[in-house]
Order: C-alpha cells, then sequence, then structure tokens
C-alpha cells in the first residue's frame, strides 16, 4: 500500500454506532458513483461493509474502504495503492488488526 488511514470514532451508545456505519455506506457510494463496488468482507466486529474503486490514470489507483461497528463504536481503514499490487485481503487484515486493538480497548 502507498496510503493507510485508520479512523475510529466513539458513541454514547450502539444506536449511534449503528446510524454512523449507515452513513458510512451512503457516503461511499456518493463519493465514487458508478465505479465503486461494493465488497464482500468476512466478518469484523458486529457489522462491516466495504468498497473499492479505480481512480484511472497513467498508473491506476486502486482504493479500499472497510468500515464495521463494534459496540458502540465505528472504525474504519482506507487503503490506496497501485492497481493490481494492492489487494483486498490486505485491507481487511489491516480491519482485523485494528478490530482487536478497539476491542481491547
Amino acid at each position: 500500500p502507498l496510503i493507510v488511514e485508520s479512523r475510529a470514532d466513539l458513541f454514547h451508545d450502539a444506536g449511534g454506532a449503528k446510524k454512523d456505519l449507515t452513513d458510512y455506506g451512503a457516503l461511499l457510494r456518493s463519493l465514487s458513483g458508478e465505479r465503486l463496488r461494493a465488497l464482500s468482507v468476512p466478518k469484523i466486529g458486529d457489522a462491516a461493509l466495504g468498497a473499492t474503486f479505480v481512480q484511472p490514470g497513467v498508473k491506476p489507483l486502486r482504493f479500499y474502504r472497510i468500515a464495521w461497528r463494534y459496540r458502540n463504536a465505528t472504525a474504519s481503514v482506507l487503503v490506496e495503492g497501485f492497481d493490481g499490487k494492492v489487494r483486498q485481503a490486505d485491507a481487511v487484515a489491516l480491519a482485523k488488526k485494528q478490530q482487536r486493538l478497539l476491542a481491547s480497548a
């Protein structure tokens, strides 16, 4: 990966986290338009979603975003790299590591 971004947000209750994850999905769909492709992601936390798209160019860039909810928190990772060099498995592995940290906090 060329760039990795990790975020986490804590809410007063699980309802706030559920709404945030729903909003995450809506935001992803609106930002990437028709190039966005939903991903099937393994169970991470209590609920998870993922998306990917390619930014065209001389060296196309692949983006993977995985977001999930765990109790009253949401978290996400964004992994960016050259298309064909970075894989969904890279993003999933980072999300799982972050979930372990979130669960232990």
